[in-house]
């Protein structure tokens, strides 16, 4: 784990970087959710692949919290059901990343977190230590702080 200083070091050289060139807001709650357990720690290859495939063939009808709910509730919660689930969700057998995904629906529903207004109400307004670490096993800072990027809330 860094230091205070490392971290600081680290943020000003970030900072003196340039603005970033294109937009990477998501405005749409189900592929925040998505997003969220898939793009991180993966080759860019895969991921890329990997979101193609749920935009393509799976976002058409998995619009809102409840669409999601409902095609995780058809699979068993175990690791023959979240692999099953993964491969039919974004084409790879990614069952602990399908494990994340119910966990981090779950946490948003706790908190009253339903759609991507009540997403980005929250990006805004929350903290990692508060509202974050430890909820979904695995999920850490750097997913956390992507998370609410994608919100449109500017971090440091």
């Amino acid at each position: 784990m860094p230091i205070e200083a490392e971290y600081q070091i680290v943020l000003n050289a970030c900072r003196s970087l340039p603005p970033p060139r294109r937009n990477y807001h998501v405005n749409d709650y189900v592929l925040n959710l998505v997003s969220t357990v898939l793009d991180y720690q993966m080759n860019a290859t895969t991921l890329a692949n990997a979101e193609s495939h749920f935009r393509r063939n799976r976002l058409p009808t998995i619009r809102t919290r409840d669409d999601l709910a409902r095609v995780l509730a058809t699979y068993s919660n175990d690791r023959e059901g979240n692999i099953n689930a993964a491969i039919y969700l974004w084409g790879y057998k990614y069952g602990n990343r399908l494990q994340q995904l119910r966990e981090l629906l779950a946490y948003f529903d706790s908190v009253g977190v339903t759609d991507q207004e009540g997403l980005r109400r929250w990006a805004i307004e929350s903290d990692f230590d508060r509202d974050f670490k430890g909820r979904v096993k695995g999920l850490a800072f750097a997913v956390y702080k992507w998370l609410v990027m994608r919100q449109g809330v500017e971090t440091n």
